[in-house]
């Protein structure tokens, strides 16, 4: 497989038109400063993005002031673009090219890749720097630590309620009241089918794995119960849940079975997506829709909590395994972190105290942190939104598996449950 990459080094330092924040950080202020480990640094590292302009932005925007403490450092942006990303990695690393520094979300199986050796332990760093692992909420401390080790640092916790993104063009259009967040389910489905012209390619709704689940909760189905020791997967409410998603593609139309409907695009009408999800309004703005945001209709007043954890990961075997450090350790400063939350929009950073309360007692994210996931070397699954590799054992990486099948008709709702309930035993019974 042929990896095409783009990289660009950030030699320059960014504009001084954001201001460097001057709050202290777990090492005493807002940039990388005086390091504390080697007494200077040097080289060159590479730094994985997905290729979004936000993000590019501001890793130039942070290498521009890493430098200004490190002016013999290079990071080269390599920008692997958004799909699929994982499989670009997995590429790399079969030919020992792949970045030093690179970020990776629980769902796509960051802990897959500490199990296999992939990961630089970074204890030792942390303990020879003296890092204050109080500074970073409970939730970002122990999502990134297994066995006494630490194999990464959390990047970012998102968490809020699921979201609707609404264009309010295509309502008018088609002379559609508004969303309401108290609206009946069956009320929106049938505006949906108003604003979908599938034969056109424009859809009611568009696709996603958050899409997805919404309805399930929604109904008032919850995937595993409050402790998180087992599944509810085929209850009459996740089942009403999967039916009404099934309804709204093969029924209605309103859903597209299969490819992209990008909202971002002017091709749906609505997109339900969790709260990292809030600068997208920006770049709707940028392209001249007219997008809003409300909370997902939810008839039954149920909270929808959402919740998103990323990582920086050091890959095992970097070629300045000091510099990688340093600069996560820059990215990790409060100043660092509040630029990360303002230039992606996002609800929470890993240093935030007032964590949603329901999402930190989350049995689905507690099961996906507590549990490594097992690769079975005969399987090699994939995303059913994005085509990448995942592994095979994360409980919402089950779901995004299982509920491919649905989307394209070749399962029923009483077939994908129960084999996702098959799935999600599995994993409950293993130990922590």
């Amino acid at each position: 497989m042929t990896v095409r990459v783009t990289r660009r080094a950030y030699l320059l330092a960014f504009p001084a038109a954001t201001a460097v924040l001057a709050a202290c950080g777990p090492f005493g202020g807002d940039s990388a400063g005086a390091p504390t480990g080697p007494a200077a640094l040097s080289g060159t590292i590479e730094h994985a993005t997905s290729g979004g302009q936000q993000e590019t932005d501001y890793l130039q925007h942070e290498a521009g002031l890493f430098r200004q403490q490190h002016p013999a450092v290079q990071i080269v942006d390599t920008r692997l673009g958004r799909e699929p990303y994982l499989d670009k990695l997995v590429a790399g690393i079969a030919s020992d090219s792949w970045p030093d520094v690179f970020w990776m979300n629980v769902t796509v199986g960051a802990y897959s890749y500490a199990a296999r050796g992939w990961t630089h332990d970074i204890t030792q760093l942390a303990r020879r720097d003296r890092f204050d692992w109080s500074a970073l909420h409970p939730l970002a401390r122990n999502a990134v630590q297994r066995d006494g080790k630490t194999f990464a640092m959390t990047r970012n916790v998102n968490t809020g309620p699921t979201l609707l993104f609404w264009n309010r063009a295509h309502f008018d259009e088609a002379g559609v009241p508004p969303p309401t967040e108290k609206m009946a389910l069956r009320d929106l489905a049938s505006n949906l089918v108003r604003l979908s012209r599938p034969d056109e390619g424009r859809w009611g709704m568009e696709w996603g794995a958050f899409m997805s689940q919404w309805p399930v909760y929604a109904s008032g189905g919850r995937l595993l119960n409050k402790d998180g020791t087992e599944s509810l997967l085929t209850s009459s409410e996740v089942l009403d849940g999967l039916q009404y998603l099934h309804d709204l593609i093969h029924r209605y139309r309103a859903v597209p079975a299969s490819g992209a409907s990008p909202f971002n695009q002017g091709r749906a009408a609505t997109w339900v997506i969790g709260s990292w999800a809030i600068g997208n309004l920006q770049q709707t703005a940028d392209s001249g829709l007219r997008a809003e945001v409300m909370p997902a209709p939810n008839p039954r007043g149920l909270k929808l909590p959402q919740a998103g954890v990323a990582f920086y990961i050091i890959r095992k075997g970097s070629r300045n395994v000091d510099l990688a450090w340093a600069w996560v350790k820059h990215l990790m400063t409060l100043g660092a972190q509040v630029r990360f939350v303002q230039s992606n929009g996002l609800q929470a950073a890993v240093r935030q105290a007032n964590f949603v309360p329901e999402v930190q007692q989350n049995p689905m994210l507690k099961l996906a942190t507590d549990h490594l996931d097992r690769l079975d070397a005969g399987e090699v699954p994939k995303n059913g939104n994005t085509g990448e590799t995942i592994a095979p054992d994360n409980p919402n990486s089950v779901w995004i598996q299982e509920i491919a099948p649905l989307r394209a008709g070749t399962r029923s709702v009483q077939e994908t449950a129960a084999e996702m309930k098959r799935r999600m035993d599995l994993i409950l019974k293993q130990p922590a």
